[in-house]
């Protein structure tokens, strides 16, 4: 150790804390920001993803909650990790996370040699830096250095040009620039203002902007620094906020400072662990959730509100960019445990919101989502505002209106009706809002008759409940829509949206047949991708396990589903949406989630790390110990809470703002012991159900002849679904779901066949069994074969292999060899044998060369099915509808295929058949319509759909979008030309395996290039004039004619001979 002179010790002790101290407090910083990677997210995903297929963040300079963002783009819509030039700088407006999420407003880029519309510089990853307030590149072409910093309200601009280079800096989409001196610069657009260090020696104006010219240094370098600021008040509020906030600071001064914030943040959270690439994940997590909502106050505190008034932060600022739908599952309470003052000052913008424009912030997704935001933190004791206006703010929403959401009328009916618009998704939501509400009446307003009102309303899922299906489905009246595909979801489907239940996940278990099934339904959805990890609508569904007796299937997905983030560009799986993806691995990784918000209780899981030391707000600390993990050891063999044993799988709020020592016990093995594991709060009680009466319609039967047992269900617990499975000489033959209400005895029966001749025993759960005997028929025929699900490839390309496939039953008591003839186009192709034993059957897959253009006939037996090959992508159509479409009952396809369409029940637009011809769509795709619009102005509008998967469609009645394999995948947007309006026009889109092209008019007119050539099956009905997914919000109203689909990518001369042969219209 270092030895000092002899000085009083007081004095001594003073004089090396002054010492170490900024050592400490520096190294700590270098430690935590070495962590975070602000590249992780900035490409397309890593892993298999449905529903958005990039993380959109963005590796640019910010100050945490920053208004002003300093970040690259790589192309139109913000940065991608893939690319290799970068076309310029944006300053604000980047929602990180979002699709394009990246791209912002704003931009600043130095120029060299001819600028166009279409200018980007190249770069290498090699010369690109970024830690959080900081970002780096120099550009390849000529090396000039770009370097960036920020404060919260400011950004400044480090442009080192070298000695050979005349400096000039491009700036755009800053509307009406005018240049008040010659160092500083304003734009009309966002109040801008730009402060450079150098002198402007000339401008030049360009299409999208200005470039400004600087005279280059006489030795050495020209280092040209741009301070900037945007204010929605006014020029002079961005003066305020670079005089505040920038001053006379250099460079490196503004980028320690705002390191030096992250840092403070990012430490409220301590680990020890060997795994740098968990920590590295884990704090560039953190961080990606510290970005939004962002401040929109200035310096001054003052801000342009929904109204488009100014007013004044109530709290130390003002924040937006909210977006409640995406971050009410784990940002909000992330920010809530560690953050409080941020979260409290984010309740006082909503409520602003909700006094300047009438209602709490929603953004563009479903649900009323600051309503369990606002209870969340209000129960947690973050209440800035008066608990009667709060309470005024949330009724208004969902209970006293008029309503924001125009549907929430319908729902007080108990659901939105199919075919409005994601009906499923819409219910389950509103259920959950209301419930969130009344948790509030009760606790905070003690309002009992409100209470009572929405924990009824808050049910209401129930009426779209299928027990068949084990699903929740769309409804209209007392019908329940068995539709394909998305129809009545918003990003997801059946499987998805059945489980948001998440206030209260017993009756979730109950409906879904008990802890057993339910798990095993989950547990299969998850292996096949069924359920996958990519979205906010699956935060919460590896912690309902945790309600269940197996607690140990909690730790089990949470660990593989950890293993889907990496530290990597590609290393979020999906949209991270505003950090909310960040923040889901950031709670799991502590072991806990807020599965309910609005219930403050955490979930238990298995911490990722060996020790995290959390320090509270309130000063006090909460250590978090993995006893023996290891890679291999995810699952929990025990848990101690402050030295004494814990054997609940939940762990309250309250409980942890004492802080204290939470240590796991890790294992290899899982701990598969039966636990209750009710969810605090929770108002149900297992379903429980016994059977009893049973008896059979009668004791033999003829093969295949039908016949039903019948049984009681008694059930003396809660509402739930009966798995009843009918066992057949004690081999699981048939499952029958039911549900039964609470306290409810009920009679059922299962429809049964049999084939095998002699005595069969059946029996129910655990009753005593039944007999039944199978007896030949007086008259046998002579082949007992039953042929069914004849299945041909639709098109096949000539020289290529046609496949089908059929089933084959053996419909005796007894076994038999079959030979089954297979006739092409009435020609024997070959014989298949086959040897079945009594009520067995079997898939026969084959296959064949084509060898002739044209129709084909496959005939099996007495079973038909037809196909087609075809020598040229012309000749692969499926769908061909001649002449006007809109407005007519019937339409006939002249393809070959017979697949005419209909009127839709629901809407003005024409629904097609689910034909093997229209749904195996296979790599490659094109469409073909001819509109007449006499004038859209919705903001989508559907041409030709697939569900939300293949679409043409019309945005803003200002330009065409293609995309095909789903909006994830990315688009080709066109503008539409000047006489669109009131004229016939050819549309085509076109998608091969590299590219989306879109065609107006047998011109092409714009190529989108793929990453990745995917399979384009998917469940969705074809639609012509709108969507089944918003079949009343993107109908069509103008006129169509001359619809085609083909299964083959159309050559630019394919297109343009289609619209020479068909241009007939003026």
């Amino acid at each position: 150790m270092k030895s000092y002179f002899p000085v009083n010790i007081i004095n001594y002790l003073l004089f090396v804390s002054a010492c170490i101290m900024p050592r400490l407090l520096f190294a700590q910083q270098e430690e935590v920001l070495h962590y975070v990677n602000p590249f992780i997210g900035t490409a397309k995903s890593d892993v298999y993803t449905r529903w958005g297929n990039e993380g959109g963040t963005y590796p640019g300079a910010v100050a945490p909650w920053g208004y002003i963002q300093l970040t690259p783009e790589t192309r139109n819509s913000g940065y991608d990790y893939k690319d290799s030039s970068i076309r310029f700088f944006s300053c604000l407006q980047h929602r990180s996370g979002f699709p394009g999420g990246s791209g912002g407003r704003l931009h600043i880029m130095p120029v060299a040699g001819k600028y166009d519309s279409d200018y980007k510089r190249p770069v290498l990853h090699t010369n690109e830096y970024a830690e959080p307030g900081y970002y780096s590149v120099t550009l390849e072409d000529d090396k000039t250095k770009i370097e960036a910093t920020t404060t919260t309200h400011a950004g400044l601009f480090k442009i080192t040009f070298p000695p050979h280079v005349m400096p000039a800096i491009w700036v755009g989409d800053a509307g009406d620039m005018s240049i008040l001196s010659p160092n500083n610069v304003t734009g009309r657009r966002f109040n801008t203002l730009l402060h450079f260090d150098k002198a402007i020696s000339d401008t030049q104006k360009v299409a999208d902007g200005y470039i400004l010219h600087f005279s280059p240094a006489a030795i050495g370098n020209t280092i040209i620094t741009i301070q900037l600021s945007a204010s929605a008040i006014s020029i002079e509020s961005s003066q305020q906020n670079i005089d505040a906030e920038l001053a006379d600071k250099s460079f490196n001064e503004v980028k320690e400072n705002t390191g030096q914030s992250w840092n403070k943040l990012l430490s409220v959270i301590r680990i020890t662990d060997t795994s740098k690439e968990n920590k590295e994940i884990f704090y560039t997590a953190l961080y990606h959730s510290l970005l939004l909502p962002w401040i929109t106050s200035d310096v001054n505190g003052k801000y342009r509100g929904a109204d488009g008034q100014i007013h004044t932060a109530k709290g130390k600022h003002a924040y937006g960019g909210f977006s409640p739908w995406d971050t009410f599952r784990s940002l909000h309470p992330l920010l809530s445990l560690l953050y409080p003052d941020r979260q409290s000052d984010m309740i006082l913008s909503m409520l602003d919101i909700y006094k300047q424009k009438g209602y709490l912030p929603i953004e563009s997704m479903t649900g009323n989502h600051s309503i369990p935001i606002l209870v969340d933190s209000y129960l947690k004791g973050i209440r800035p505002v008066d608990s009667v206006l709060l309470y005024r703010a949330m009724k208004k929403s969902i209970v006293d209106g008029p309503y924001l959401q125009p549907d929430m009328s319908l729902y007080q009916q108990g659901f939105i009706p199919y075919p409005h618009t994601e009906s499923v998704t819409r219910t389950v939501e509103y259920t959950y809002d209301d419930w969130a509400l009344a948790q509030y009446a009760k606790a905070i307003m003690h309002d009992d008759s409100l209470y009572a009102i929405l924990t009824n309303r808050s049910r209401n899922y129930r009426y779209l409940f299928n027990a068949d299906e084990l699903s929740l489905l769309p409804r209209k009246g007392d019908a329940l829509y068995h539709g394909t595909a998305n129809a009545g979801y918003k990003e997801g489907d059946q499987w998805v949206y059945t489980l948001f239940i998440p206030h209260y996940q017993r009756d979730l278990i109950n409906l879904l047949g008990g802890d057993d099934n339910f798990i095993q339904m989950i547990d299969k959805a998850f292996e096949n991708n069924r359920l996958v990890f990519d979205n906010e609508t699956m935060f919460h569904v590896p912690y309902l396990f945790n309600s269940t007796a197996y607690p140990y299937k909690t730790q089990q997905w949470v660990h593989a589903i950890e293993q889907r983030f990496a530290a990597t560009p590609g290393g979020l799986p999906g949209n991270d949406d505003l950090g909310a993806t960040s923040s889901w691995f950031v709670w799991s990784a502590l072991g806990l989630y807020p599965v309910c918000p609005g219930n403050p209780v955490y979930a238990l899981g298995a911490p990722l790390f060996k020790d995290v030391e959390v320090i509270l707000p309130n000063g006090k600390h909460l250590d978090i110990h993995a006893n023996n993990i290891s890679p291999d050891n995810f699952y929990v063999k025990s848990i101690h809470l402050n030295g004494k044993a814990y054997n609940d799988t939940w762990l309250t709020h309250a409980t942890i703002l004492k802080g204290g020592e939470l240590t796991f016990t890790m294992d290899s093995v899982a701990d598969k012991m039966q636990r209750k594991g009710a969810i605090p709060g929770e108002q149900d009680s297992d379903m429980q159900t016994y059977l009893s009466a049973i008896s059979l319609s009668q004791k033999s039967v003829k093969p295949n002849e039908p016949f039903w047992i019948t049984f009681t269900i008694n059930n003396t617990g809660a509402a739930g679904t009966a798995i009843v499975k009918l066992r057949i000489n004690d081999s699981t033959f048939l499952q029958k779901n039911c549900f039964v209400e609470k306290q409810e005895n009920k009679r059922d029966s299962i429809l049964c066949r049999l084939y095998a001749y002699g005595n069969n025993k059946l029996q129910l759960a655990d009753l005593s069994p039944l007999f039944i005997q199978v007896t030949k028929p007086e008259h046998q025929t002579i082949d007992n074969s039953f042929i069914s699900n004849v299945q041909v490839s639709p098109l096949t390309k000539k020289g290529s292999k046609m496949y089908y496939r059929y089933t084959v039953k053996n419909m005796d008591g007894e076994a038999h060899q079959f030979v089954i003839p297979v006739k092409l186009n009435d020609k024997l192709l070959r014989y298949d044998t086959v040897m079945l034993h009594a009520g067995d059957s079997v898939v026969i897959n084959h296959h064949a060369i084509a060898r002739e253009d044209g129709g084909y006939q496959l005939t099996i037996k007495d079973a038909v099915a037809k196909g087609k090959v075809y020598s040229t992508a012309d000749s692969a159509i499926v769908l061909d509808i001649p002449g006007e479409i809109m407005g007519k009952e019937m339409v006939t396809d002249v393809s070959g295929f017979e697949n005419n369409g209909h009127k839709a029940a629901f809407g003005n637009y024409i629904e097609l058949p689910h034909t093997a011809s229209l749904d195996s769509n296979g790599t490659a795709l094109t469409m073909i319509a001819w509109i007449y619009d006499a004038g859209t102005n919705k903001p989508l509008v559907e041409l030709i759909a697939k569900g939300d998967n293949h679409v043409l469609q019309l945005v803003n009645g200002k330009s065409l979008t293609f995309f095909a394999g789903g909006w994830g995948r990315g688009d080709c947007t066109v503008q539409l030309p000047e006489d669109w309006q009131g004229r016939w026009h050819q549309i085509a889109g076109v998608c091969n395996s590299a590219d989306l092209r879109v065609y107006i008019d047998g011109k092409l007119q714009g190529i989108t290039p793929l990453e990745e050539e995917i399979n384009l099956d998917v469940a969705a009905k074809w639609t012509i004039g709108s969507n089944e997914e918003f079949p009343l919000d993107r109908t069509f109203t103008g006129q169509m004619r001359d619809v085609k689909i083909y299964i083959a990518p159309l050559s630019v001369a394919d297109i343009q001979s289609i619209y020479q042969k068909e241009k007939v219209y003026p």
